[in-house]
């Protein structure tokens, strides 16, 4: 076990080979402070009142658990050996160049010298007088958490800072790299955790290991949980896990959710909201491969739903269209996703539906939802512009396109694509009817019925058209629920 005083680890590095870096507290609040070096008989370093001080570094004071920002500076100590630090409202004493002290305006002595506050030791503020003590140290390869940043939190017991917990720095031994987390030995030497979790520093790619037993000098494998020492060394081990990465759990622009193996299963469980996913498969923290939807890709009900790797045939993203505490449950052999849980029930009349596009100025009217979430919106000048729907709830709105042409007369599926549709064979100004089910995301465009002065067929004369619910025109319907339409007159009706 390595020694250290009370101290916040940081980075430190000496500019030149015979470089000293002195340290500054400006507890006086000078507006601009400058260091002049020399030694006696030869020139100063600068002209006085010397170089000013704009590099700057914060460490953690472990005795109070406080974080101070100093300023500091390099000096070649085998030219200069003194030191004054001054500003627009006084000065220090001539001061000794030492390596890693810090000095400040306060700690006057009677007999005109001054004290420095303490010393920057490993990366920690040293108060002067302060009493050395020892720390333990846990490890974690960077080969497993290759990120650019790594936070520990520990709980039952919680040795670390509140969540996202302390944050981690580098450290090579024996040629392997390692996340470090350091603690006072007074507090930790050996625990067993309810449970720890690795992070970047917030909800991005997170792992945890539960119930896990850890003592100083331990290397951690967050993956698997196998511990080894530190003094015995690492061997580095291929790890590969699976997690989603997608919009579905309240990040909109795409979180990662890393998934708890068990049997060979790959599971994980939250509050979903609708929003486009994939699977993602990491070897050592690394994405090896993505898997999609092999062929339904818009996930309506629980149930299991076929994956596929990236770049085969037909792959896209998955659409959840549920909403409820629900697990997706990823089986690497069969390349199966299975979804279950409680889906809520939506109101749909709380939904509205827009269709906008050049031909309105992406203005439109709202047409309010049915309780079933379909509508129909009549005589829509969509004619040859683009145009995507909008469905909406206060603030909350949902863009939805094919991102290309859709055909007249066709049940189409609609995603959240950046880029607007078009319809195939539109004349200018030509009018359509749109039908939207929201709960399934289909639409289907048909021409309108003419209207007005040029009409010579009235609702009662005109033929009727029966659709399903999923907007599929039924030339002869069986008995069941279906959208009855004839002219501009639709219901939704239940044939026996």
């Amino acid at each position: 076990m390595k020694k250290f005083y009370v101290l916040m680890l940081a980075m430190l590095a000496c500019v030149t080979a015979n470089a000293a870096r002195v340290f500054f507290d400006n507890t006086a609040a000078w507006t601009q402070p400058h260091y002049y070096t020399w030694t006696d008989g030869s020139d100063p370093q600068a002209a006085w009142p010397g170089t000013e001080l704009t590099a700057e570094v914060t460490y953690m004071d472990k005795t109070n658990g406080s974080n101070h920002t100093y300023y500091y500076c390099d000096i070649d100590d085998s030219l200069y050996n003194k030191v004054i630090f001054n500003g627009d409202q006084g000065q220090t004493k001539d001061l000794p160049v030492i390596d890693n002290v810090v000095y400040s305006t306060a700690n006057n002595n009677v007999d005109g010298t001054m004290d420095p506050l303490g010393n920057i030791v490993n990366g920690y503020f040293v108060p002067a007088g302060a009493t050395e003590v020892t720390y333990s140290s846990i490890y974690f390869p960077v080969a497993t958490y290759d990120h650019e940043s790594a936070y520990l939190y520990t709980w039952t017991p919680q040795i670390t800072s509140a969540w996202p917990g302390s944050a981690l720095e580098k450290e090579t031994v024996d040629g392997v790299e390692y996340w470090v987390f350091k603690v006072d030995d007074r507090e930790f030497t050996e625990a067993t955790f309810g449970g720890i979790q690795l992070n970047a520093g917030g909800d991005s790619y997170k792992f945890e290991l539960e119930e896990i037993t850890i003592k100083s000098g331990d290397i951690v494998d967050i993956h698997t949980g196998v511990v080894s020492d530190i003094e015995t060394g690492y061997t580095p081990t291929s790890t590969t896990t699976y997690g989603i990465r997608g919009q579905i759990f309240g990040n909109e622009n795409w979180g990662d959710y890393p998934m708890k193996e068990e049997n060979g299963l790959w599971t994980y469980t939250g509050n979903a909201i609708p929003g486009y996913f994939g699977i993602m498969e990491l070897v050592n923290s690394e994405q090896a491969r993505w898997f999609m939807a092999a062929s339904d890709t818009q996930i309506n009900a629980v149930g299991s739903y076929l994956c596929a790797v990236e770049g085969d045939a037909s792959t896209e993203n998955f659409y959840n269209n549920l909403t409820g505490e629900l697990t997706f449950t990823f089986d690497p052999a069969t390349l199966t996703l299975d979804v279950s849980g409680e889906v809520e029930e939506i109101d749909y009349t709380q939904w509205s539906l827009k269709v906008l596009g050049g031909f309105n100025d992406w203005d439109g009217a709202p047409f309010t939802l049915k309780e079933d979430g379909t509508v129909i919106v009549t005589n829509v000048a969509i004619g040859t512009t683009p145009f995507k729907l909008v469905k909406y709830k206060g603030e909350e709105e949902i863009w939805l396109s094919t991102g290309g042409e859709v055909a007249v007369n066709e049940t189409i599926t609609l995603l959240h694509e950046n880029e607007n549709m078009t319809i195939a064979g539109a004349s200018e100004d030509e009018e359509f009817d749109v039908f939207f089910d929201a709960a399934s995301n289909q639409m289907k465009i048909t021409k309108s019925v003419p209207t007005g002065i040029e009409s010579v067929i009235s609702d009662s004369d005109a033929a009727v058209e029966y659709f399903n619910l999923q907007g599929m025109r039924v030339d002869n319907p069986a008995a069941g629920m279906y959208i009855r339409r004839q002219g501009n007159h639709v219901t939704k009706v239940f044939v026996k």
